[in-house]
């Protein structure tokens, strides 16, 4: 019975093979589409490369080398298998075992993990909740809090307003000195 059925299957008429549709390349609307969205996307893309992908692929290349000053040689994965066979643990004949330099690395980083970070979220869930429960002199508090912050931006924007005043601006004299006509900026 198996046998048959599949014999069945395979005796398709050559017509109903050909009338199978092919896949048809993409339309130039739909091209110039998808273009138009990586154009878009570009900008974005180049940032993350070059602020994101660009520091780690630079950070594995320069770790291949000997250093002082200026790269000095290839080394390969020297380095590498140097800091877990010398520097994790050394023998000091005088005090026995001891933490080398990346074993001293290590423990900072632990230290830093374990003690600092949940130290600092605690504390500013507690400040949190007393700014948020507080009844007298919540608003002087959350003022005293957020002042550094808003000072900074005030001190940008007045900054930046100093820079592109039409009269004494920094950006106007840079015109003049190119050239140019002043412009009024702002």
């Amino acid at each position: 019975m198996l046998f048959k059925e599949a014999a069945a299957l395979d005796a398709k008429p050559i017509e109903q093979v050909q009338e199978r549709k092919l896949v048809k390349p993409r339309s130039r609307r739909k091209r110039k589409e998808a273009l138009t969205g990586l154009m878009y996307a570009l900008p974005a893309l180049v940032l993350l490369l070059l602020f994101r992908y660009w520091p780690l692929v630079f950070g594995m290349w320069i770790s291949l080398w000997k250093w002082g000053y200026v790269p000095e040689r290839f080394v390969g994965f020297d380095n590498y298998m140097r800091v877990f066979r010398e520097d994790l643990i050394v023998n000091d004949p005088m005090s026995g075992l001891q933490l080398g330099e990346v074993g001293q690395a290590f423990m900072v980083t632990i230290f830093y993990a374990i003690g600092t970070i949940p130290l600092t979220l605690l504390l500013s869930f507690f400040v949190s909740y007393v700014l948020f429960h507080i009844t007298k002199g919540k608003t002087l508090l959350r003022v005293l809090f957020f002042l550094p912050y808003i000072t900074s931006q005030v001190a940008a924007a007045i900054v930046f307003k100093w820079i592109f005043h039409p009269s004494v601006g920094l950006a106007n004299s840079a015109v003049n000195f190119f050239g140019g006509t002043p412009q009024q900026w702002l």
